[in-house]
């Protein structure tokens, strides 16, 4: 009877073990949780969970499994060297699902060591509110050059004074406004128009739009989370890199496998992703 406690608990112990391991992994996410907040139907709301390989070794993403099919996830960067940057990208199914929706996002990692990584989204997707399309793509612009484009959204709920108040951009080069179109009973029609100013940085513009409404319920609205401008004259990311980068140094637990190693990040390692992006949509 002694025998078979003393193993019993030696085998728990080994099991437990690697958890603390893979913490290795989720230290390279900036963000590790994401709320889409209020989501209109059929508008595209997606996430970056940005990474840093902040280790000495190539890491190497095998898989990302969303735990239901309201959420899609893609990545296409599988294999990102030392100070490389990569993105988990998880998007709302908002054609297909409604209401609360939540998903737990499992990253796996074989190199260079195993680990699994958890990232979670979640958001509420109104039927009452439709975008038509669901994002707004300013396009490939010229620098210093302006761009114009509308997306259509429709109201069809109990509320029958709903009106937008404002449409909020967080970034100065681009304004955004919503012109009511039409008003018959409780269904309102609207055109939310987008202006890329000529003034705007160079860059990759890639931002969100927020609408503030009357809405009794929620008063905020996420129209879309669209692709943005690509301006000229495109500038890399801003970073500090450390020349000197360290050996890669795993702590070892007692799990007798590559799977209780755990990888040390690179000392020199400062940066972050620095990215702008214009993107209607999300708050």
């Amino acid at each position: 009877m002694w025998r078979a406690i003393a193993c019993t608990l030696s085998m728990s112990i080994l099991w437990t073990a690697p958890s603390p391991a893979q913490d290795w992994a989720a230290r390279m996410f900036e963000t590790i949780h994401h709320d889409f907040g209020s989501v209109a139907c059929g508008a595209k709301a997606q996430f970056e969970f940005a990474l840093s390989n902040i280790y000495v070794e190539d890491v190497h993403i095998t898989d990302a499994q969303p735990s239901c099919h309201c959420t899609i996830v893609t990545f296409d960067k599988a294999t990102l060297k030392s100070y490389d940057k990569g993105a988990i990208v998880a998007t709302l199914n908002t054609q297909a699902f409604q209401g609360q929706r939540a998903a737990t996002i499992t990253v796996t990692f074989d190199k260079p060591f195993y680990a699994q990584a958890t990232l979670s989204v979640r958001g509420f997707i109104r039927t009452d509110v439709v975008f038509q399309p669901g994002s707004i793509e300013l396009g490939s612009v010229a620098q210093g050059n302006e761009s114009d484009q509308k997306v259509s959204m429709y109201y069809s709920g109990w509320q029958q004074d709903w009106k937008v108040l404002g449409v909020n951009s967080p970034n100065s080069g681009v304004s955004a406004r919503a012109v009511e179109t039409a008003r018959q009973g409780n269904q309102v029609w609207y055109e939310v128009l987008v202006h890329l100013a000529k003034d705007a940085p160079a860059g990759y513009l890639r931002d969100h739009l927020m609408l503030t409404t009357n809405d009794q319920q929620s008063g905020q609205i996420d129209p879309a989370a669209g692709r943005g401008a690509r301006r000229a004259g495109i500038g890399g990311d801003a970073q500090s890199v450390d020349p000197r980068p360290g050996p890669v140094r795993p702590a070892h637990y007692h799990t007798g496998d590559r799977q209780g190693q755990q990888a040390v990040p690179n000392p020199g390692h400062h940066g972050r992703r620095q990215e702008s992006e214009v993107q209607p949509g999300k708050g």
